[in-house]
């Protein structure tokens, strides 16, 4: 089946793609740097799963005007779901904002896509709710790991604007010298 389906055209999927991006990318350069360790770390939780289940709804249609997928996507689905899981969990790992308990809805996502992927591959069939469950775990699991890098994004550091308080070694040096102090 083509996409011969009144309101959907093979077309527009691109198009909404691009603009997608350009909306995100607007938004996000809308956000001050200095709040979007803030905003991604309140969001980190709860976000790449909700984005990702109102995909499943787009996938779903998109899939229906179409042949069924091939399994190649499939296959190509489950291997690449948990090497993103894992490179969102080792940045949560080492990020200094958020916390592990964050990823637990994401990986139940990339659980549930994986589980989709592979009954695909080992039955033969997809229709197009496995493909909607996958593409949208995959929509998750990516979301995840852009949060988690854009969560301990900040301001680049600024040599004229130190922060309160905070003060060279050099110049610590330089005042235990004056006051008499000398280091062991």
């Amino acid at each position: 089946m083509t996409a011969q389906v009144v309101g959907f055209h093979a077309g527009v999927f691109p198009l909404s793609a691009i603009a997608l991006i350009l909306v995100v990318t607007a938004t996000l350069g809308g956000i001050p740097r200095k709040k979007f360790a803030s905003f991604f770390v309140s969001t980190f939780g709860w976000l790449p799963v909700t984005i990702g289940s109102l995909s499943y709804f787009f996938w779903y249609s998109y899939a229906e005007n179409f042949d069924p997928p091939e399994s190649d996507f499939f296959h190509a689905a489950a291997d690449v779901l948990p090497v993103l899981l894992l490179a969102a969990v080792l940045d949560v790992r080492r990020s200094k904002t958020l916390e592990s308990k964050g990823l637990i809805l994401p990986i139940i996502a990339v659980f549930l896509g994986e589980i989709a992927a592979l009954n695909s591959l080992a039955f033969g069939y997809a229709g197009p709710g496995d493909f909607a469950a996958v593409s949208a775990s995959l929509v998750s699991t990516t979301v995840a790991l852009v949060l988690a890098v854009l969560a301990d994004f900040s301001e680049p550091p600024d040599s004229s604007a130190k922060l309160e308080g905070a003060r060279e070694p050099a110049e610590d040096d330089a005042r235990d010298e004056m006051e008499g102090h000398t280091h062991s």
